[in-house]
């Protein structure tokens, strides 16, 4: 795991008492002593310069207890770390799920302890994940990520916006958007349940009669799940949950171009999205 730590060791090692608050993501947690910190939009890296291994934290948002557990059996997919639950899920607080798991994570073998919180007011939550390789699997490790996994909590910023972030972000991006290519069209129907359908359809083809040969070729892929929003209108994240319970994430932005601001036109991660 050495090749995943260097990235802290420019960051400023905090005292114990501090407080880390992610403004993305709407929760804040106690620091580990000697633990290290890079905030990434909606989630936050730790590593130490002794103890091998990472912790990643993260903002989810299923609704409740229930649902939560029923993911967190599923594995954990996330920002290239992919996961199997080994060991069954325990209730260690009213609001916290525990379990082991082993993986892969950047094509190296790891053992995980995961921890899914559920925020006790506000709604939603936060994943957090301990990861090393078993050999390097410590009580110090998954101490750390106690620390964190208990002290969990929604801020209060968040707490103050959720109403209107819950109640009329969600329905401004409500539609039909859409992404073209010279070849393709990408349509992303965005329901007020909280339901989408993705659908793409590709063809290619060459018309080119001296080199004696017409053909073209025509593909159409789709799926669905459940979709939700976190920021505000100019930018935020678009979340995206299969069926299977991956979770994807697309940062997303309002298109400005030459100081003109388009209302109806969204960067989803790096394509343009219209609304239809």
């Amino acid at each position: 795991m050495r090749r995943y730590l260097t990235l802290f060791f420019l960051v400023v090692t905090i005292g114990w008492s501090q407080s880390i608050y992610n403004k993305v993501g709407g929760y804040s947690f106690e620091l580990p002593q000697g633990w290290k910190y890079q905030e990434n939009g909606y989630s936050i890296l730790l590593g130490h310069d002794t103890i091998a291994g990472l912790i990643v934290v993260y903002k989810h948002s299923f609704e409740n207890m229930a649902v939560l557990e029923e993911n967190m059996n599923l594995g954990i997919a996330e920002d290239g770390v992919f996961l199997k639950l080994v060991s069954p899920l325990s209730k260690v607080q009213n609001h916290i799920l525990k379990g082991e798991y082993s993986g892969i994570y950047g094509m190296e073998e790891v053992k995980a302890q995961g921890y899914g919180v559920v925020f006790q007011k506000g709604g939603g939550g936060a994943i957090v994940i301990a990861i090393t390789t078993p050999q390097s699997y410590s009580k110090e490790l998954i101490q750390a990520a106690d620390t964190i996994a208990y002290s969990l909590k929604v801020s209060q910023t968040s707490l103050k916006d959720n109403n209107i972030i819950k109640g009329n972000l969600m329905q401004r991006f409500v539609g039909k958007w859409t992404t073209m290519t010279k070849y393709s069209e990408s349509n992303l129907y965005l329901y007020a349940d909280g339901t989408y359908i993705y659908n793409n359809e590709s063809s290619y083809g060459n018309s080119d009669v001296s080199a004696g040969a017409t053909w073209g070729m025509a593909q159409e892929n789709q799926n669905r799940g459940r979709w939700h929003i976190e920021g505000s209108l100019q930018e935020g994240v678009l979340i995206i949950t299969e069926p299977n319970g991956v979770m994807e994430r697309y940062p997303y932005h309002i298109h400005i171009e030459n100081g003109v601001v388009y209302e109806n036109e969204y960067y989803f991660g790096e394509n343009l999205y219209f609304r239809r």
